[in-house]
């Protein structure tokens, strides 16, 4: 973050000026205004195009951040991403191998459980199908 003050500048100036004469042509009190600046995203700055004093415009880009960290992570989300999505397809896989199972042992217990109401299937055999 840059702390841009401007009473240091200007004090400067007035000693510079006062030196030159015997007395000062001016008096007053001098008042600065300090104005904090952050990054959008945090990082190792690669480049800065501004000195302290100068007059900036709201949303003026000043300088840039190394990206290769966020590129790295940003690849990582993608890769991860791929991976889910691909754990989703087969995970819709096996879903649809398990109904077939369900339906074909449904029809397994149907069959059994006729043949043990027509006496030509045991107890232990429709214990097995249910």
């Amino acid at each position: 973050m840059f702390r841009i003050s401007f009473a240091l500048a200007l004090a400067l100036t007035l000693i510079a000026g006062c030196r030159e004469k015997e007395e000062p042509d001016a008096c007053g009190m001098v008042e600065a205004a300090e104005v904090m600046v952050g990054a959008e995203s945090g990082g190792r700055i690669e480049s800065l195009r501004v000195a302290e004093g100068d007059r900036l415009q709201a949303g003026q880009e000043v300088g840039s951040i190394e990206t290769t960290q966020l590129g790295l992570e940003r690849e990582q989300i993608v890769a991860q991403q791929a991976a889910v999505s691909s754990r989703s397809n087969e995970v819709r896989e096996q879903i649809d191998v398990l109904e077939v199972q369900r339906e074909i042992a449904r029809r397994a217990y149907d069959r059994t459980r006729r043949l043990f109401d027509q006496r030509a299937a045991t107890a232990q055999q429709l214990d097995a199908a249910e």
